[in-house]
């Protein structure tokens, strides 16, 4: 059993364990990657590549690799401006999932917290996309 903190409430003498346990990690884990691919194949009318979540503190991590289409490969490889147009297609992207996906509700909802902070970026160039979500409580 992991060692965790206990977070005191507004009301006094409430406390509750702030830690997933490994089997309920993993779960969440395969939840959410399967909700990403869910939205980006909706999106983007493509299988998304290999989205890797990782779980650390009060954070959530989502790594999507080996994404772009044949059609953003070409434009990275022939135009001058490639890279940043279609880091900005993606971009366009990711919010949409975020935003109107509903992707951090989903979350909130699964892990039971409030996502207090958000970051995402896209590296074309590398077919990598980072999301990192910042929750109110400790999850792991």
């Amino acid at each position: 059993m992991p060692f965790f903190k206990l977070k005191q409430h507004a009301t006094p003498g409430i406390c509750e364990p702030q830690l997933f346990n490994e089997a309920e990690c993993k779960q969440m884990k395969h939840k959410i990657a399967d909700y990403v691919k869910q939205c980006l194949k909706e999106r983007l009318d493509k299988e998304p590549g290999n989205v890797r979540i990782t779980i650390v503190d009060d954070m959530i991590i989502i790594r999507n690799e080996h994404y772009l289409t044949k059609m953003e490969k070409y434009i990275i490889s022939k135009e001058s401006t490639g890279v940043e147009t279609v880091r900005s297609i993606r971009i366009d992207a990711v919010t949409g999932i975020i935003n109107e996906g509903g992707l951090v509700s989903f979350i909130e909802e699964l892990i039971h917290a409030k996502a207090l902070y958000s970051l995402y970026d896209v590296y074309p160039e590398d077919e990598q996309c980072v999301l990192l979500f910042v929750f109110d409580k400790k999850l792991a």
